[in-house]
């Protein structure tokens, strides 16, 4: 079966309630269309924001009062001037925010929402800010991005690769390397099936000697994010290696690599510069199949969307979603969410 079925197929066996809040913003239909082929392919259930839909809604009192008290600042029964203070407190950082992001990121805080689906519209500065603030990072790991790409059936390369970190870390330490790396391992497997191969992308294939490291701050840190992960004892195969190595068998066992009888699933960058040119070359010299981002990280399911998606793609983050929220159940206990929005429709 292929990746992206997969993951719709595994969405649809639990479908959660999934939070967009750019409707109000798609003056093309794009959300609207991806909300309803997440609805027709069941695999999750949508609830669009609009500025009218949050201001019927009442909720916006709630969720100040709530984010006071998130940031520390108490909401004492019958003293009235200490309320308003933390409530002035509050809505002076939220009009720091998009109104929308603030509102669906306080749904999936509150339990109104498993998810958020958001940033076709909306900066990724605007939803990582927003969700870092409200939500917060899991424990142990680094908010990060994932970008799948599965290629026609037909494709001779490889049938599904990841790429790691392209756009939220410029130049990460060697324990945020290894942290991305642990995060893309954890987030490939639960929504692919498949135990991945991870390789380190650099100028050398195979573990470096200290010889040719000295002078090189780059190949330090990823021989430092190497000794984390083999601390760490970690299932998965990584390894160092040049793009040819990692993905052509070929050269693997030319080079030396420790498995060749498939190529890499995952691509891990050391820094952003080398990161975001590969991902935007494959997306572009790949033609057909799909696509999506993946945002990893957050202690709830947040997914930032690139300014290009179709609403095909935004269908299959949605999808994706839904399964991310089932995998954080998985680990934390099935989480109870009131149907509030649900009942009222969109």
């Amino acid at each position: 079966m292929r990746v992206f079925e997969r993951i719709k197929q595994e969405a649809r066996k639990e479908p959660k309630v999934i939070v967009l809040p750019e409707l109000g913003m798609d003056k093309d239909g794009v959300v609207a269309d991806a909300m309803a082929r997440a609805r027709s392919e069941g695999t999750a259930i949508p609830i669009g924001l609009t500025p009218e839909f949050i201001e019927r809604s009442g909720k916006m009192d709630e969720f100040v009062d709530a984010l006071a008290v998130r940031r520390g600042y108490a909401l004492k029964d019958g003293d009235e001037a200490e309320r308003a203070k933390a409530r002035r407190i509050a809505e002076r950082v939220i009009r720091r925010l998009p109104k929308e992001m603030f509102f669906a990121t306080m749904m999936v805080e509150l339990g109104y929402a498993h998810g958020l689906v958001g940033g076709r519209y909306l900066t990724s500065a605007d939803v990582a800010i927003t969700a870092k603030m409200v939500i917060g990072e899991e424990e142990g790991k680094i908010v990060s991005s994932i970008f799948f790409r599965e290629p026609p059936a037909d494709y001779p390369v490889f049938d599904v690769l990841a790429i790691a970190d392209m756009v939220v870390n410029q130049c990460p330490s060697a324990e945020d390397l290894y942290r991305i790396a642990v995060t893309s391992a954890e987030t490939f497997q639960a929504l692919t099936g498949i135990e991945p191969r991870m390789a380190m992308l650099s100028y050398i294939t195979g573990r470096p000697q200290q010889v040719q490291i000295a002078g090189d701050a780059e190949l330090t840190k990823i021989e430092q994010c190497f000794e984390l992960y083999a601390k760490g004892g970690h299932p998965w195969p990584f390894f160092q290696a040049q793009l040819d190595a990692a993905l052509c068998p070929d050269v693997a066992k030319k080079k030396g690599v420790p498995f060749t009888e498939r190529p890499a699933d995952i691509l891990i960058s050391p820094n952003l510069m080398q990161a975001n040119p590969i991902y935007k070359a494959l997306d572009r010299l790949v033609v057909g199949g799909n696509s999506m981002f993946v945002t990893q990280g957050f202690k709830r399911p947040i997914m930032d969307l690139s300014r290009g998606d179709s609403a095909a793609n935004i269908a299959n983050i949605i999808a994706a979603c839904s399964v991310q929220a089932q995998t954080w159940e998985r680990k934390a206990g099935p989480r109870k969410i009131d149907d509030w929005f649900v009942r009222q429709g969109n």
